[in-house]
């Protein structure tokens, strides 16, 4: 199954990320059935088929290029080219020019004396392949390491792959055999996305063209892309006999009635199809193994597993995801709980230290002090990838007593797969919440975003220019809401209704201290 994309402007790496409207897919579907190739389709359940994304697109050309500025295309029906040959060069001397196309894109191109010097009597040649550039290119991507259900961003250099013989200006265009990868040619090659298991090693096909030869002869190469064994099969043996940690609310905890959730840890350990469980007493700690109790039994499938517990109570676990955590020494387990009502996801840790950090946030010492986890996101295609998510609480009236509330706080959300978009965090979240104590002796709750998910929580995409582009969700206090030091205060980030058995609830504590000169990051 090929996938064809089109890379006419530097702005289509949104048009990828993002779903087109109806007519788009429709017409991407056309065009790839005119090539004689197969639409894709990411994996999707049967339940929300109607939701699917597209998988396929039209073919993508990038801008033209000359002999020694080339990149590549696919066949000859495509019309979304855009050619830029503004200005001459002085003879013998190259000279390289950047303008924007119709979309907004730098189109690069770069004119040789060659063109100068061709002779219009002689036959015009095709572009011909740089054997030099090609065996470059090759042992570039042989070092990529495209693992199943781990996001990849990659690029390359394909500028110099083809040279033409008269200096001509040369189009490109690209095309990769994976509905899971996403092509974009601007300066360079991006080659992005998350492998499907047991989809084999795609095949990477650039082709060019120039304009005496764009309506026929379009001169072509390919490279396999490398797939590591799949070490990650999402099969359920991978929760049995490992102890798993996982945060969740509730409102009654150590005697004690709350009127908003706090967190607390349970403790589960699968074996021989017994389920041993343990629940912690106190908001702070993870129950220590030597507290697990038998609690039922469980029926192991591939990725679903059944519990049968001793208090006649019913549900599942469905097993999405596993992989390292980049943040500590454990590994996490993106598993969805299903009650026979209602579907929540959450990250297993197989550490203690690793779960308990959820609940022991220390914050407001300095500005932005607070832990990080790891969280997986989903695009379009219903991938995950890995992103960085945290919060803090700081009193800002400390550095500037006239500031217009006495707390700031906000979700930052950073990965390090390239720039975020809030187009990424929008569609998904329905609101965050921050609850606790107040100087007032009331109730703090702290909202952004709509309990009912009619509109999404506050997204604002920040630019460092030293590193990709982040994001972040604020939430708004009131003159009332003063937290108190030594409180515990709790943070969740509830996805909207329909993304509740895919991507999880964050939940995390927050602990306030008043801010501290003495302490710096």
């Amino acid at each position: 199954m090929r996938v064809l994309v089109s890379l006419s402007a530097a702005v289509l790496g949104a048009w990828l990320l993002w779903p087109a409207d109806s007519r788009t897919e429709q017409l991407a579907v056309d065009e790839t059935a005119q090539r004689g190739l197969t639409p894709g389709h990411a994996w999707w359940p049967d339940s929300h088929s109607a939701s699917r994304a597209a998988a396929s697109a039209p073919s993508l050309s990038a801008g033209t290029h000359s002999a020694d500025n080339n990149a590549s295309r696919s066949p000859a029906d495509s019309t979304d080219e855009t050619e830029s040959s503004d200005g001459e060069p002085e003879t013998g001397q190259p000279s390289e020019e950047t303008a924007p196309d119709s979309a907004g894109a730098e189109v690069k191109t770069v004119t040789t004396a060659e063109s100068d010097t061709a002779s219009a009597a002689e036959e015009n040649q095709p572009p011909q392949l740089n054997s030099e550039a090609y065996q470059r290119i090759s042992d570039e991507i042989a070092t990529w390491q495209l693992s199943p259900g781990n996001a990849v961003r990659y690029q390359v250099d394909i500028s110099d792959l083809f040279t033409d013989p008269e200096g001509d200006l040369i189009s490109y265009r690209v095309s990769v055999t994976s509905a899971a990868l996403r092509l974009n040619l601007a300066q360079l090659l991006t080659v992005s996305g998350t492998p499907e298991p047991d989809s084999g090693a795609p095949t990477l096909l650039i082709e060019a063209s120039d304009d005496a030869h764009a309506e026929e002869t379009w001169p072509s190469t390919s490279f396999v892309l490398p797939v590591a064994q799949d070490d990650n099969e999402q099969d359920t043996r991978e929760l049995e006999d490992t102890r798993l940690y996982r945060i969740q609310t509730t409102r009654q905890l150590g005697g004690q009635h709350y009127d908003y959730d706090v967190l607390y840890c349970e403790l589960f350990y699968l074996s021989k199809g017994v389920v041993y469980y343990a629940m912690g007493q106190t908001r702070l700690d993870c129950p220590d193994s030597a507290a697990l109790q038998r609690a039922g039994t469980y029926q192991r499938k591939t990725q679903q597993i059944d519990f049968s517990l001793d208090s006649n109570h019913l549900y599942s676990w469905i097993f999405r995801h596993s992989y390292p955590s980049r943040i500590y020494n454990s590994n996490n387990f993106l598993v969805t709980s299903y009650d026979g009502d209602e579907y929540q996801t959450d990250t297993l840790s197989d550490t203690r230290e690793a779960a308990q950090a959820r609940l022991n946030g220390d914050t407001g010492q300095y500005l932005y002090q607070g832990g990080n986890f790891d969280y997986l996101l989903m695009d379009e295609q219903q991938n995950y990838y890995w992103v960085s998510m945290g919060n803090y609480i700081y009193d800002r009236r400390f550095d500037n007593p006239n500031y217009y509330q006495p707390a700031d706080s906000d979700l930052n959300i950073v990965t390090d797969q390239g720039d975020l978009s809030c187009r990424q965090f929008e569609p998904y979240f329905a609101f965050s919440s921050l609850t606790g104590p107040t100087l007032y002796q009331q109730t703090m709750m702290v909202f952004s975003g709509d309990y009912y998910g009619n509109y999404p929580p506050a997204c604002y995409e920040f630019d460092s220019h030293q590193r990709p582009i982040s994001l972040s969700s604020d939430l708004e206090y009131s003159e009332y809401d003063i937290p108190l030091e030594g409180e515990i205060y709790t943070y969740i980030l509830r996805p909207r209704p329909e993304y509740t058995q895919w991507l999880e609830t964050l939940k995390i504590n927050l602990i306030y201290h008043h801010p501290d000169p003495n302490i710096t990051p």
